[in-house]
């Protein structure tokens, strides 16, 4: 299998919102996609167990996604993407509101869905939901190991502002690193240190030990190249 393939493939990038237990979680993500189309829209969204946007929605149930323009800071970036909700009142740091589940979303969002998980199925490291900012509930969540991947359906939805939406491809050819929260990895176009032939993920070292595993996909050293 020629995994430079996937390197190919392109997606938005997203910032979730989850109000739980009188706090606000979210993250940046670019896991959240439309699977069917019709009155209610369907969606799906995949996130990392450990992160604490996680926890919030497998309890909540409901979520904002927010569509990041493309004239997004890195500030803001690197506060959704690499930051802690445990520790940060993300959404405290910039205009924001609250759709009609009470969580939160970017007032300076491309657009926003809210959504309602109807579904969650474990995929190991990640779980995948499907929601919608577009307001969305979960309608499923699927275990995914260290992830889960939700299923959700739209509740509602708003076009914000007319900027085009980030693409991981733009967040890339910025240079950007990749946060926990960007499940399809893709390999910085600035590339230096070692990089997973299975996934692209780059370890950003001049030195790789023996027993190093890829934190996204877990192969060991022996499938790394040196870039």
């Amino acid at each position: 299998m020629n995994y430079e393939a996937f390197q190919r493939l392109n997606y938005g990038i997203f910032i979730v919102g989850v109000a739980w237990d009188g706090k606000d979680y979210g993250c940046l993500v670019n896991s959240f996609a439309q699977v069917t189309s019709g009155a209610r829209p369907r969606f799906t969204l995949t996130l990392n167990k450990k992160n604490a946007t996680y926890l919030a929605l497998h309890t909540q149930k409901s979520v904002a996604v927010s569509v990041v323009p493309r004239n997004a800071s890195g500030e803001l970036l690197h506060l959704f993407g690499f930051e802690s909700s445990r520790h940060t009142e993300k959404f405290s740091c910039y205009e924001s509101a609250r759709d009609d589940n009470g969580n939160p979303y970017l007032t300076g969002a491309n657009a926003v869905i809210s959504l309602r998980a109807v579904q969650e199925v474990d995929l190991g490291s990640y779980r995948r939901y499907g929601p919608s900012s577009t307001d969305t509930k979960v309608s499923q969540e699927l275990d995914l190991n260290s992830y889960a991947l939700f299923v959700l359906d739209a509740e509602d939805a708003r076009a914000l502002h007319d900027v085009p939406a980030l693409t991981l491809a733009d967040y890339n050819a910025d240079g950007g690193d990749i946060p926990d929260g960007i499940t399809a990895y893709r390999t910085p176009v600035r590339a230096h240190g070692y990089v997973c032939r299975l996934c692209g993920y780059l370890h950003r070292s001049d030195n790789l030990p023996n027993e190093f595993l890829c934190p996204v996909c877990g192969a060991g050293s022996a499938v790394f190249d040196k870039k």
